[in-house]
C-alpha cells in the first residue's frame, strides 16, 4: 500500500529550489550606523543653499505672537459683545475701557510679532539658519492683523460718533 503523498517515480518528484547565494558582508570598516560619517565617503547630499544652522527662535516667536493676536482679538470682541447686551448709558464706560485695553493688548502682540519676525528674517538671510518661512509668515500675519486692528478702531469710532 502506497501513501498518496509519497511519489511513486523519480520523474514526479517536485524540484527543490537551490538556495540563492548569501549576501556578502562589506569589508570591516566600510560601513557605519546611519547618520555616522564614513571615512573616505562623500559628504551627505544637501540641496544647494539649504539652511545649515539651527532654527531661528526669533522667527518662531514672531510667528507665534502674530498668530496669538487673533484669538485675543476674538475673545475680547466676545467679551465686549456680552457686556453690550442690556448695557445702559452708565455701563458704556466699562465697555469702552475693555475695548481700549483689548486694543492695546492686540497691538502689543502685533508689534512683538512684527519685530521678532523681522529679526528672524535677518537671522535667516543667506541660509545661515532655518525658519525663514516662519519669519515671512509672521510678517504677513502681523500686517493683516494691523489692518484688522485699524478697521476695528474705525468701526468703534463710527459707533461712538453715531
Amino acid at each position: 500500500m502506497t501513501d498518496a503523498n509519497t511519489p511513486t517515480s523519480p520523474e514526479s518528484t517536485p524540484a527543490v529550489p537551490t538556495p540563492a547565494a548569501a549576501p556578502v558582508a562589506p569589508a570591516a570598516g566600510s560601513y557605519a550606523a546611519p547618520g555616522t560619517p564614513v571615512e573616505g565617503a562623500p559628504a551627505a547630499y544637501a540641496a544647494p543653499g539649504a539652511p545649515v544652522g539651527d532654527a531661528s527662535k526669533a522667527a518662531r516667536n514672531g510667528f507665534i505672537f502674530s498668530i496669538l493676536q487673533f484669538p485675543v482679538n476674538i475673545l475680547s470682541t466676545n467679551i465686549i459683545n456680552g457686556m453690550a447686551v442690556g448695557a445702559t448709558v452708565d455701563s458704556v464706560g466699562g465697555i469702552l475701557a475693555v475695548f481700549v485695553v483689548s486694543r492695546i493688548i492686540v497691538l502689543a502682540l502685533i508689534v512683538l510679532g512684527f519685530i521678532f519676525s523681522l529679526k528672524g528674517l535677518r537671522e535667516t538671510a543667506g541660509g545661515a539658519r532655518k525658519g525663514r518661512g516662519f519669519a515671512i509668515a509672521g510678517i504677513i500675519i502681523a500686517s493683516i492683523g494691523i489692518l484688522f486692528w485699524i478697521i476695528s478702531l474705525l468701526g468703534a469710532a463710527a459707533l461712538f460718533v453715531l
